[in-house]
């Protein structure tokens, strides 16, 4: 909020100097120029301050936990374990440009993806999502939450959402996902340094060189992380 009314006084002060160079020079505009260079100016302020703060998400840091997670969380963990997923060290605290998160990497028994489970801040809603990167380079992210996974479209960061999912069905998606693609998934490192090392890498080739047309198309619905990668493939 505080943002906002900063960009609406700078649009203001912009304006007023319009005016009066305009004046200068003997032609004295209507007071409606106050109200036309906000809404001329600020959609594309307000786009690129968007596309900064999104591209903030490619620098996150990991400190240890202070506090203590909710139920939720801890069931979602439980139910990653009975999958043959490991805990890679305890909860941390991420933060992900404005994003403060409590997450719990793990690891399946077989390497070939690395599992997380998070919460944000101080909601209630708990997430969670599969990572896997492919010999060919690219990455496969099957995340249960749509808006966790919108972001441009990257033909190196392949992602599909499954809203509502359980943990057994969104790793069968995932799974799905590895077979159609034609290119094997690489072993993975069993260090939460190398969890979050791939989780930075595929943050920077999301976001990094973000532009302002992506960022206005993040704001649109976007449908395409909806559709599953395996039916994506085949088209």
């Amino acid at each position: 909020m505080l943002a906002i009314i900063g960009i609406f006084l700078i649009l203001y002060v912009v304006a007023d100097i319009l005016r009066g160079v305009t004046n200068l020079r003997g032609w004295s505009p209507p007071a409606v120029i106050y109200v036309i260079v906000p809404v001329l100016v600020f959609p594309v302020l307000f786009l690129f301050f968007l596309r900064q703060n999104l591209r903030g998400l490619a620098n996150f840091d990991v400190r240890p936990l202070a506090g203590d997670v909710s139920q939720a969380f801890r069931t979602r963990v439980t139910e990653l374990e009975a999958l043959g997923f490991t805990a890679l060290g305890p909860p941390v605290s991420s933060t992900n440009g404005h994003l403060q998160l409590r997450v719990q990497p793990m690891l399946s028994a077989d390497h070939q993806s690395y599992a997380a489970v998070y919460e944000f801040g101080t909601s209630s809603e708990v997430i969670f999502d599969f990572d896997s990167r492919l010999e060919d380079g690219r990455f496969v992210m099957t995340n249960s939450s749509p808006i966790a996974a919108r972001g441009p479209v990257r033909p190196d960061v392949l992602i599909q959402a499954f809203p509502n999912a359980s943990p057994a069905e969104l790793l069968k998606r995932h799974q799905e996902a590895l077979v159609c693609l034609g290119s094997r998934a690489i072993a993975l490192d069993a260090r939460p340094d190398d969890y979050w090392s791939l989780g930075r890498e595929c943050s920077r080739r999301r976001f990094e060189k973000l532009t302002l047309i992506e960022a206005f198309q993040m704001m649109r619905t976007q449908q395409q992380h909806m559709i599953p990668i395996s039916s994506r493939a085949r088209t």
